[in-house]
C-alpha cells in the first residue's frame, strides 16, 4: 500500500479511526479508486522504477548485493552504461526538436477552405510564440523524454495558467492626505491585476498518476474509470485555491486551517526518495510558518453514469470542493477528452506499463557492474597478494598487512607459518567479456558509443562499415524518439491549441500574430478575433527518420530533389528555396538563415526608370554639334549685355555732365547726390 495511503478512520466522518464507513459517496469512490490503483502500484511497479532512476544516477538499485555486509570491503564501482544511453538519446531529440524554428507544422483539416488555412497560420504562429515565450518548452520536452527513458512513461497535464491578485490603493483627498473609511481605517480601491494568463504544461510525477490497471494500453487515460492526480502544495496554497482567482467552474467547500494540518505529508514515498537521490525529502520539511508546510490536494477524475466528473480531495481525508462535469471545468476539450497525456519511448501490446528503455538494458547493466567489480577485486588480490598464516604463529602481522615495499616482516617459521596466495590473472579475458556486454548493452539501447567501437573494431574493418553500424543505432534511436512524439508531443500540442482557441485574449499578441501573417496586406483586416483562431487542426511535429543524423538528413535532402528533378524538371519551377535552405541550415545547427540569407530590401526592388537604348556615333556627334553651336550663343549673348551695359555708362555721364554745366554744380555734387537717393 502506497506510503500516502489513508484507512477510511483518517477521514473527517470517522476522526477516531474506528473505522466507520463513509458518508460522503464522492470521497468514498476516490478512496476506493486510490486504495486499489496505489496497492497495484506499490506491488508491481515501484521496484522496477526505483531500479530504473538507480541505474540512471549511476548507483546500485535498492537490494543490490553491493549494499550487503560480505560486500563491504569489496570494490561495488558502477559503470554508467545506463547514464550515456539516456543522455545520447536526449541529446538527439534535442538536435531533432529544435534544430530549426519550424519543427512544428499546423494545419488545417479542411485543407481547400482559405478561412481555414488562414486560422491554421495564426495558429502556428501562436503556438510557436508560446512555446518560446511562456512554456519553457525544451525543458519541458527534453524532460519528458527522459522519464520515457528512464521511468517508461511521460504524463503532462495541459491547462490554462490564469492568475489574478487584489491589490489596494490607498485614496487620498486634494490635500494628499489618506481618506478613512467608516471605521477610521485607511481608505482604499481594490482592483484585480492579472499575473498569469497563458496555457502551461505540467509534467507529472509517475508515482504520483493513478489510474485503473484494466484500462485500454492503446489510451490509458482516457479509458481509465477513474484519474487521480496526487499534487503537492503549500497550506497557503489550498487555502488561496477558495479565493476563486483563476479561470474556473470549481465550487469549493471551506476547510479550516487545523483541517489542513491533518493532512500535512509526513509520509516516506521510495520513488520520490530515488528520484533524488538520496537526498532529504523536499515534501516532508517542516515550517515555523505553518504556511510553508505541505500537504497533497488530489485532483480526481471519476467517470460516473458515462459522464466525466472532476473534483479535489485533502488527500483521502476529506472533500476540498464539489463534483463538477469535467468538460465545464475545462470547456476547450471535447467529450470523454481528459487533460492529461500519457506518452512513452517503447511500445509493448498490453501493457498499461511497458519497460522502459533503462530497464531493458538493467540485466546489462548489472553484469557490466559485476564483471568491472570482479575484475578490479582480481587485480588488487594480484597486486597486494592474501596471506594464510598458521594459527598461534609468531608473526609481525601489522608489517605483513601493510605490505610495504622494501619493508621486514619478523616471523620464528616463514616457510611453514606463511603462506602466500598467488590468483591467477584474468584481467584479459574480463576485458574481452566486458566488450560483449557493451556491444549487447549499445545494440539493444540504440546508442553508438565510439569506445566500443574502438574495443570492437577488427584489422581491415573499413569507414564505410562503421558508417553502416552508426546507421543501425540511429534507426534505434529515432525510433524511441518517434514513438515519443505520436504518443506524447503531438497530442500536447494539440491540447495547447484548444486552449489558445478558447482563453487567448491578449490583444497585443494576437495583434503581433496578424503581422506575421500579413493579415493587412492579404486580407485587409487589421484586428484578429476569436473566428479567425478557431477551427479543427492537425499538428505535426517534423521528426522522421533520419532527424537526429545531420549528414543522413542533407543526404536525404538532396537525394529526394535529385530524383524528383530527374524525373519531374518542370518541378524546379515550383521548388521553394527558402524552406530548402532552412532544412538544411538545420540539420547544421542554424536555427534560421536570416544570417546567411538576409530578406531583400523592398526599396532597392523598386522598379527604376526604363533603360536607355545605346546611342550611336552619329547621335553622339550631333550632340556635341549642338552642344557647341549653344555655348557659340551663350558667348554672343554674353558680349552684347557688356556692350549694352557700357553704352549705359556712357549715357549717363553725359547728362551729368550737361546738367553740371546748366546748374554750375560740380560734377562730385551730383554723383553724392544720385548715391544718397539710390540709398
Amino acid at each position: 500500500m502506497s506510503s500516502q495511503q489513508h484507512t477510511a478512520g483518517d477521514n473527517k466522518n470517522d476522526p477516531a479511526g474506528n473505522g466507520g464507513s463513509v458518508s460522503d459517496p464522492w470521497l468514498q469512490i476516490a478512496i476506493d479508486a486510490h486504495t486499489q490503483s496505489t496497492d497495484y502500484f506499490e506491488a508491481n511497479i515501484r521496484k522496477d522504477v526505483e531500479r530504473n532512476l538507480s541505474h540512471f544516477q549511476s548507483r546500485h538499485q535498492p537490494g543490490s548485493k553491493y549494499y550487503s555486509q560480505g560486500y563491504k570491503y569489496r570494490n561495488k564501482g558502477f559503470r554508467p552504461k545506463t547514464r550515456v544511453m539516456v543522455r545520447k538519446n536526449e541529446a538527439a531529440a534535442a538536435k531533432a526538436l529544435f534544430s530549426t524554428n519550424d519543427a512544428i507544422n499546423v494545419s488545417a483539416e479542411r485543407a481547400n477552405d482559405e478561412a481555414s488555412q488562414v486560422s491554421a497560420e495564426i495558429n502556428q504562429e501562436l503556438l510557436q510564440y508560446r512555446l518560446t515565450n511562456t512554456i519553457p518548452w525544451f525543458k519541458i520536452a527534453v524532460g519528458g523524454y527522459q522519464d520515457s527513458l528512464v521511468a517508461g512513461v511521460t504524463i503532462s497535464y495541459q491547462h490554462w495558467n490564469y492568475k489574478e491578485v487584489e491589490i489596494k490603493d490607498p485614496v487620498f483627498d486634494e490635500n494628499g492626505s489618506s481618506i478613512l473609511d467608516e471605521y477610521g481605517q485607511d481608505a482604499y480601491n481594490i482592483r484585480k491585476e492579472v499575473v498569469k494568463d497563458t496555457s502551461a504544461i505540467d509534467l507529472r510525477p509517475l508515482e504520483n498518476i493513478l489510474f485503473s490497471i484494466a484500462a485500454d494500453w492503446t489510451d490509458p487515460i482516457g479509458t481509465s474509470p477513474f484519474l487521480i492526480d496526487q499534487i503537492a502544495m503549500t497550506v497557503d496554497d489550498v487555502k488561496a485555491m477558495s479565493k476563486q482567482t483563476v479561470k474556473s467552474s470549481i465550487r469549493w467547500i471551506e476547510v479550516s486551517e487545523a483541517q489542513l494540518h491533518l493532512a500535512v505529508n509526513d509520509d516516506y514515498n521510495s520513488v520520490r526518495i530515488q528520484r533524488e537521490a538520496k537526498r532529504e525529502d523536499s515534501k516532508d520539511e517542516r515550517y515555523i510558518t505553518r504556511g510553508f508546510d505541505t500537504v497533497w490536494v488530489h485532483r480526481n477524475i471519476i467517470k460516473k453514469d458515462g459522464r466525466d466528473w472532476v473534483f479535489y480531495t485533502l488527500g483521502t481525508i476529506l472533500r476540498l470542493s464539489e463534483p463538477v462535469p469535467l468538460e465545464e471545468e475545462y470547456p476547450h476539450l471535447s467529450f470523454g477528452e481528459r487533460p492529461y497525456v500519457m506518452g512513452t519511448a517503447n511500445i509493448e501490446t498490453h501493457k498499461n506499463y511497458p519497460e522502459s528503455p533503462t530497464g531493458m538494458i538493467a540485466g546489462m547493466q548489472q553484469e557490466a557492474n559485476s564483471i568491472n567489480n570482479q575484475r578490479r577485486d582480481n587485480v588488487e588480490l594480484s597486486m597486494n597478494r592474501r596471506y594464510f598464516v598458521k594459527k598461534d604463529a609468531v608473526y609481525d602481522k601489522k608489517a605483513l598487512s601493510r605490505s610495504v615495499p622494501g619493508g621486514i616482516t619478523e616471523m620464528d617459521d616463514p616457510e611453514k607459518d606463511v603462506k602466500v596466495e598467488a590468483p591467477p590473472d584474468v584481467t584479459r579475458s574480463s576485458y574481452e567479456e566486458q566488450d560483449r556486454v557493451n556491444a549487447d548493452i549499445d545494440e539493444l539501447s540504440g546508442t553508438f558509443s565510439s569506445s566500443s567501437m574502438k574495443s570492437n573494431r577488427k584489422p581491415g574493418e573499413t569507414l564505410g562499415e562503421l558508417e553502416l553500424l552508426n546507421e543501425d543505432a540511429d534507426d534505434v534511436a529515432e525510433y524511441q524518439l518517434r514513438i515519443y512524439v505520436e504518443t506524447w508531443a503531438e497530442p500536447v500540442l494539440k491540447q495547447l491549441i484548444k486552449l489558445e482557441q478558447y482563453y487567448e485574449t491578449d490583444e497585443a499578441i494576437l495583434s503581433l500574430m496578424g503581422e506575421k501573417v500579413n493579415m493587412w496586406q492579404r486580407y485587409n483586416v487589421s484586428q484578429i478575433t476569436d473566428a479567425f483562431i478557431k477551427g479543427a487542426m492537425n499538428c505535426t511535429v517534423n521528426v522522421g527518420f533520419g532527424a537526429t543524423n545531420p549528414t543522413q538528413r542533407v543526404r536525404k535532402l538532396a537525394m529526394g530533389l535529385d530524383t524528383v528533378f530527374t524525373f519531374a524538371p518542370e518541378m524546379q519551377q515550383r521548388v521553394d528555396k527558402e524552406e530548402i535552405a532552412k532544412e538544411v541550415f538545420g540539420a547544421l545547427g542554424y536555427k534560421n538563415t536570416e544570417r546567411f540569407f538576409p530578406a531583400p530590401d523592398p526599396e532597392a526592388e523598386k522598379p527604376g526608370p526604363p533603360p536607355t537604348e545605346p546611342m550611336t556615333d552619329m547621335d553622339q556627334a550631333k550632340i556635341q554639334l549642338d552642344r557647341e553651336i549653344h555655348q557659340d550663343k551663350m558667348k554672343d549673348m554674353q558680349m552684347e549685355r557688356q556692350f549694352k551695359i557700357q553704352e549705359a555708362q556712357i549715357t549717363r555721364e553725359t547728362q551729368m555732365m550737361k546738367l553740371s554745366a546748366d546748374n554750375n554744380i560740380s560734377l562730385e555734387s551730383i554723383r553724392a547726390q544720385m548715391q544718397k537717393t539710390a540709398t
